[in-house]
């Protein structure tokens, strides 16, 4: 039994059976203009539909717009609203296959086609169909290119849909909308208050390295802009009283490092691990590079955006980035907090015109940032405080994605039931 006929045996029977290129009255294509014409391009007022567009059910605007002279120029078509728009070459088909409706006339690029059906099938039950039978249409629709995945546009033409009367899929849409809208309310309310808590993370933490967490303690001006006040009893240093630049290169046996803003410097194989993804690495110079300690602070060419990142392994990192060894006044992971705070990093910003000057963050720019010194024993508290309400802030956000990731899942359960005559509608209005 083949894809399609085991996708058939989960449809009611009792639907009318044709294949797709029946209910089609047009299927078009589209390409890219010219970017060397400028007259392509410029002032264009006519949406351009490529792939990063394709990431709403709806199509009213685009990243890209072009001109009337583009589309008599190129191999673009106009489409008219109310088709229904796939992408068709993208390696996102390895795992889903785009699909909206344009409610605006639209231009195609090349990886995108357009399907004007007849009034036999709904284009919003078509959509929906499509959405709900991805992870079987894949298997019958998709190949395997050279260079990118894409669907065999002929066996699309020729697949076989059961339909129930045009009357009875704008019910099962009108139902679909309904029960789709309250769970996509719920997501969006949901993914408001994960962005709530990660807020309110980042304040925690910012709020700790720079006031500490004794709500009683006096303050006093610190004399550095980006801390504002500190504790009165806080010491306020620069960073060479701190840290020492490590210029050593790397030892025989070194493991390869990476400096990665979500893990901290970690080996690069756990990093792949982790990512399920092989990083590209320069096999030249190897012995340029530098050597790393545990608990050593590495400046990368990603800390103007990220902050600073202690080392989870001993190895070796890129000969461009900065090592940093912590002196006995430091307990790495107060710094650690701190180097990576919105304030700290803002303030890095600050010490040169990264764009301007193309310059790479180094010990340079890292020296000129003033920073907070409390004692050891304090830094660990507050250390400790961070760790015990991140954690909380963390078993709250995972619970959340948790509860937004079974939502999708009945989502996209509840259009496969509909689209296949699993659930009688008029029951459920």
């Amino acid at each position: 039994m083949n894809f399609a006929e085991q996708r058939l045996l989960r449809t009611n029977g009792e639907w009318n059976r044709q294949r797709i290129k029946h209910h089609i009255k047009g299927f078009f294509g589209g390409g890219t203009p010219s970017t060397e014409n400028r007259e392509f391009w410029t002032n264009g007022t006519i949406p351009w539909v490529s792939s990063k567009d394709m990431k709403v059910s709806r199509l009213r605007e685009t990243q890209d717009y072009i001109t009337a002279a583009a589309v008599a120029g190129s191999a673009t078509n106009l489409v008219e609203p109310r088709s229904v728009l796939m992408v068709v070459r993208s390696g996102i088909l390895k795992h889903s296959i785009p699909v909206a409706i344009n409610d605006v006339e639209v231009a195609l690029n090349q990886d995108i086609k357009a399907v004007v059906l007849r009034d036999t099938l709904d284009a919003e039950f078509f959509l929906y169909w499509v959405t709900g039978q991805q992870r079987d249409l894949l298997l019958e629709w998709g190949q395997l290119g050279a260079t990118v995945d894409s669907l065999n546009i002929e066996i699309l033409r020729n697949t076989v849909i059961p339909l129930p009367s045009f009357g009875s899929q704008r019910k099962i849409v009108s139902f679909l909308d309904r029960e789709t809208g309250l769970i996509d309310g719920l997501i969006e309310k949901k993914t408001r208050f994960i962005a709530l808590l990660k807020e309110k993370r980042a304040a925690v933490i910012t709020h700790a390295v720079t006031k500490g967490i004794d709500p009683d303690a006096p303050m006093k001006d610190s004399g550095v802009d980006w801390l504002g006040r500190v504790p009165a009893h806080w010491d306020v240093v620069p960073p060479t009283s701190l840290f020492t630049e490590s210029k050593e290169r790397a030892r025989e046996g070194d493991q390869m490092l990476s400096a990665t803003q979500k893990y901290g410097v970690i080996p690069l194989a756990e990093y792949e691990a982790l990512e399920q993804r092989q990083v590209t690495m320069a096999v030249v110079n190897l012995n340029m590079r530098k050597h790393v300690e545990v608990g050593d602070f590495v400046i990368s060419m990603r800390s103007m955006d990220g902050g600073l990142e202690r080392a989870r392994a001993v190895g070796s990192v890129r000969s461009s980035y900065s090592v940093l060894k912590p002196g006995p006044d430091v307990e790495g992971r107060f710094y650690g907090a701190l180097m990576k705070s919105s304030l700290y990093i803002q303030a890095l910003r600050l010490t040169s015109n990264f764009i301007r000057d193309g310059q790479d963050l180094n010990f340079g720019h890292v020296r000129k940032v003033k920073l907070p010194k409390p004692d050891l024993r304090e830094q660990a508290a507050i250390a400790g405080h961070i760790e015990a309400e991140t954690a909380r802030i963390d078993g709250l956000i995972s619970l959340t994605e948790r509860s937004i990731d079974l939502l999708r899942e009945k989502r996209a359960s509840l259009i496969t039931a509909a689209v296949t005559g699993k659930i009688d509608v008029r029951a459920a209005a």
